[in-house]
């Protein structure tokens, strides 16, 4: 235990032995409360009586001693979480969302603020700071940009669009408050500066404007918003928003998205496919691959079609379904992995191969290196029996990217009335990387 955790653990017994006695009193105080009581009903039997105002107060009317300690205890816990995370400022790497869920777990059940808990949270807080604080920035811009969706598109320029940030009756809409001071917060945070208070915060000079358009300035930002309600935020700090990028990059993986630029419609195949080869493996989370396999509607004895199976965690999803997997695989050592789990598996590269076959399901994980997840998907149509069904994991930036193949790519999925679905954030955390995607289906129908 390092000489932090000392210092803390000792603070936190203190905390703990207060807040103990203080219950305590409490508790002591009901008993001399409920005799008041009692004895005030003598005096005055028919008398309106009110007593505190504090809601916990009715529960001395029913003499009802352990629920009243009880809903003391919470309101003590909660002031002591509180105090804790104010006092270690935990708080100012959260984002909204996450002080917004952290006070509701609060509201609804706080946990026991002893020693040991508190101890426990904070230094797992300490400890995942870095992380939460990154989070916070990804929560933050990918709210305003669709591309922050996606692994190929975490960079902030030198402005972003805010849009509908005013309501229809002018004022400023709340969630967009939310969303810049976050911003704010980011900024102030790398700069080695507290978050202004309220008052001075670049968010109240915004707030303070009634009528648009306008334009207000300050030390990170400069923001003009318009008459249709929309507002545009250019920062003006570039060496905080290399910072900024940084920190994204980190937080999403900027090795899945190097690429991409490079792999434009035009892109020399052996350029890409040399890409493919070097890109790291991000295995199929299991509680999505099941998820992919119902969607499919895998049925036993149906013959599968996995031409990216990695380690087999799709595969296995469809074994048990009652499916009969059948197994492509580039990389060698995963080929005889596979073979051990006694797969069926032919090695080598998918897009090299004629279809000799066809199939009524296929579901798939393709990589995603320099939009490589559209070849594999284009190539896995063509194994596809007619009726059949497709269901592949692709890159968020198919859903918005606007070059040429990625547009034909949508157009051939619109004509087979297929459907882009986008999957959960985090959805691949387990894996090692925070890359959102997307489900792609052909075959399930518009209402998919």
């Amino acid at each position: 235990m390092t000489g932090t955790d000392v210092a803390l653990r000792a603070s936190m017994n203190e905390i703990e032995g207060h807040r103990n006695r203080s219950v305590a009193l409490f508790a002591e105080a009901f008993d001399k409360l409920t005799e008041a009581y009692r004895v005030a009903r003598l005096a005055a039997p028919r008398g309106t009586l009110y007593l505190l105002d504090d809601p916990t107060t009715h529960l001395l009317k029913g003499n009802d001693r352990e629920k009243f300690v009880e809903a003391i205890r919470q309101r003590v816990d909660v002031a002591v979480w509180d105090h804790v995370l104010t006092h270690m400022e935990i708080e100012k790497l959260m984002d909204a969302t996450a002080r917004r869920q952290f006070r509701e777990t609060l509201r609804t059940n706080p946990p026991p603020a002893t020693a040991e808990n508190c101890f426990a949270t904070i230094k797992g807080l300490i400890e995942d700071s870095s992380l939460i604080f990154n989070r916070g920035i990804a929560v933050a811009f990918s709210g305003l940009d669709r591309r922050f969706k996606s692994h190929d598109g975490f960079k902030i320029g030198a402005r972003v669009v805010l849009s509908h940030a005013f309501s229809q009756w002018g004022g400023w809409n709340y969630d967009r408050n939310d969303t810049l001071r976050d911003i704010e917060r980011v900024f102030c945070v790398l700069d080695g500066k507290p978050n202004p208070d309220h008052p001075a915060s670049f968010v109240n000079k915004v707030y303070a404007h009634n009528t648009r358009p306008f334009e207000v300035e300050g030390d990170y930002f400069r923001l003009k918003a318009f008459k249709n309600g929309n507002a545009h935020l250019w920062f003006t700090r570039d060496d905080l928003v290399l910072k900024v990028n940084l920190l994204l990059a980190d937080y999403y993986g900027e090795s899945l998205g190097a690429d991409y630029e490079a792999a434009k419609a035009d892109a020399p195949p052996e350029r890409t496919r040399a890409v493919a080869r070097t890109l790291s493996f991000f295995e199929t989370p299991e509680k999505l691959a099941k998820q992919l396999v119902e969607w499919a509607g895998v049925k036993p004895g149906d013959l599968v079609l996995e031409p990216s199976a990695g380690a087999g965690r799709i595969a296995r999803a469809i074994q048990d379904a009652g499916g009969r997997p059948f197994c492509i695989e580039l990389e060698p050592g995963r080929v005889s992995d596979l073979k051990r789990q006694r797969l069926e598996t032919v090695g080598g590269d998918f897009l090299d191969m004629t279809p000799t076959r066809r199939f009524k399901r296929i579901v798939m994980n393709p990589p995603f290196d320099a939009g490589r997840d559209i070849d594999h998907v284009t190539h896995a149509l063509r194994w596809l029996e007619p009726g059949g069904v497709l269901i592949a994991v692709m890159s968020a930036g198919t859903e918005y990217r606007e070059d040429t193949r990625t547009v034909a790519f949508r157009s051939m999925i619109e004509r087979l009335e297929g459907r882009i679905r986008p999957l959960p954030a985090l959805s691949f955390a387990e894996s090692g990387t925070n890359v959102n995607t997307v489900a792609v289906a052909v075959g399930l129908g518009r209402y998919w």
